[in-house]
């Protein structure tokens, strides 16, 4: 928020001294085929004889100052998680990437490669933080390998796992929390099978 508002200022700045330099300049810009002072037509301001650096001042200035307010103004924030999964110590290689993280709010955008590196993607609310929206993560890999199906799925409660990372717990799987970023160590998935 610093930022924005140092970023809002500056603009403010440079506004003012276009301003103040299309007030005060003596020297026009000279067309050179017809001798005569260039005149610029601006909506709303009407006709201006001025010199085109000045003039830009101004226009930058203006431009600064609406990207910084939208910046500062943007009701969402983009948030990304990021983990990884590992197989079951019962099940050799897993493709994972064929299996799916569910997370139950549309905006989401889950995805996970065949290493088990997993993201999830999201524009959230600024009052908001990840876990306020989200309660479980859950994968799923449903497999046949002839003599048996084979389920591996993950858990992930990101509540619970936040907060044991504020209390500094070592069982938290959460590796690192910044502002609008999630972090998590590499999670052991589950097993469960049944013969044919």
């Amino acid at each position: 928020m610093v930022l924005e508002i140092g970023m809002f200022f500056l603009s403010l700045i440079i506004i003012a001294l276009g301003g103040v330099s299309l007030i005060l300049q003596k020297i026009y810009k000279v067309d050179t085929e017809t001798g005569e002072q260039t005149t610029v037509d601006l909506p709303l301001l009407g006709k201006l004889s001025t010199n085109y650096p000045a003039l830009a001042f101004v226009f930058i200035g203006a431009a600064l100052a609406v990207f910084t307010y939208d910046k500062a103004c943007s009701l969402t924030e983009t948030w990304s998680v990021t983990g990884k999964l590992q197989p079951p110590p019962d099940v050799g290689q897993v493709n994972w990437d064929a299996g799916h993280i569910i997370v139950k709010i549309p905006f989401f955008n889950p995805g996970i490669e065949g290493s088990g590196d997993f993201s999830i993607n999201a524009e959230l609310p600024k009052t908001k933080t990840f876990e306020d929206l989200v309660h479980c993560i859950y994968y799923e890999n449903q497999f046949d390998d002839g003599e048996k199906t084979t389920l591996v799925t993950a858990t992930i409660l990101p509540d619970q796992e936040y907060q044991k990372y504020r209390a500094n717990n070592p069982a938290s799987l959460l590796d690192l929390a910044y502002s609008n970023k999630r972090v998590y160590k590499p999670i052991v998935a589950e097993s469960h099978w049944r013969q044919k």
